[in-house]
């Protein structure tokens, strides 16, 4: 069954992501509220991966096999990413950027490292293109597709046991620095993938518990944002796997933002809501378009020494990049006749 208010949720996400991604473009961080506002901004990754579970359950746990499973997520997820990979790789090399360049401290990525062996690591963390650390990650996800089957089919007891257990690991270990470890935001991110999950095989009664609960979901939100930042602790947690940092408010605060959203959004199942829709559609492409275009924003502003110091010209430039991201998936896919290959060239 089709759910209209968890693809209108794919939409959303995809907007924080845009949004998480572009504070250069004038997100200034004066005022407590504003670092509050940032704070329920950034994590997007999560609802993503959320939505991600839940669809594997709700899509794919019926009919899978394995192997069909796989074939098309290389051709649609992995496909995609080395194609765009290949051109933002090369950019780096041909500019001397990045880890080519003199003066690159990432772990990881070493000094003397020869071209050969930074493009493969390149490839290996998504560390060429921010956003695009998440591809290497995600397909880690899908090949671990047998053990979520397990989870699945396995008794009520032992899934909240092992949904308890993943929310603690993820409590404590934090995103990797730099995301620059595909292994690490497995771990991390592992909670959000079963919670999904387990949202979709019980729904109506999650869907039931929390109707109505919506201002409270907010309110506790809000309340993990502003006591991080009250802490001084903005944006992803992130840290080395073994190195105690505490715990982890982003989790908790983007736990009940996604019961917050599945709970406002079903009240929209019965509506069509063409511009999330079409948002919804595109969201891979965006994914992969919406770097690209805050560089090339961001080059534009220093080029017309224009400042980037306000909340609206944030808003604004980052709409502008929703809307290009999106734009040039239409066009992509207008030029090859609306074929189902770009999917495996753009990921739409």
């Amino acid at each position: 069954m089709y759910l209209k208010s968890v693809n209108y949720f794919r939409a959303i996400a995809i907007m924080f992501i845009v949004l998480g991604h572009s504070y250069n473009l004038g997100a200034s961080s004066q005022y407590f509220y504003q670092e509050v506002l940032k704070s329920l901004i950034t994590g997007g990754t999560a609802l993503f991966v959320f939505i991600s579970g839940f669809m594997f359950h709700h899509v794919f746990f019926n009919k899978f096999e394995y192997y069909g499973f796989m074939k098309g997520k290389v051709n649609n997820v992995l496909f995609p990413y080395l194609i765009l990979s290949s051109l933002a790789i090369f950019s780096l090399w041909a500019l001397n950027k990045g880890a080519f360049g003199q003066n690159f401290d990432v772990t990881f990525f070493g000094a003397g490292d020869i071209a050969a062996v930074t493009v493969m690591k390149y490839y290996l963390t998504g560390n060429h293109m921010g956003p695009y650390w998440y591809i290497p990650f995600v397909m880690l996800v899908f090949l671990c597709s047998p053990a979520y089957i397990k989870f699945i089919k396995s008794s009520v007891k032992e899934r909240i046991l092992v949904l308890i257990v993943s929310f603690v690991i993820s409590l404590f270990c934090h995103r990797p620095e730099h995301n620059i470890n595909p292994v690490h935001s497995l771990f991390y991110f592992n909670f959000f993938y079963l919670f999904g999950i387990l949202y979709s095989q019980y729904k109506e009664k999650l869907f039931s518990c929390f109707k109505g609960k919506e201002l409270p979901l907010l309110v506790g939100v809000i309340f993990f944002a502003a006591i991080a930042v009250d802490r001084g602790e903005t944006g992803n947690y992130a840290k080395g796997f073994f190195v105690y940092g505490g715990v982890d408010l982003m989790l908790m605060q983007k736990t009940l933002l996604i019961l917050f959203f599945m709970s406002f959004l079903r009240r929209f199942e019965h509506s069509d809501l063409k511009v999330l829709d079409i948002i919804a559609s595109t969201s891979f492409a965006v994914f992969f378009f919406h770097p690209w275009f805050i560089s090339l924003f961001v080059s534009f502003s220093k080029k017309i020494d224009y400042p980037m110091e306000s909340w609206l010209v944030y808003f604004i430039a980052s709409f502008c990049v929703l809307l290009c991201s999106i734009g040039s998936a239409i066009i992509v896919k207008s030029l090859f006749k609306g074929s189902r290959s770009t999917r495996m060239l753009i990921g739409y």
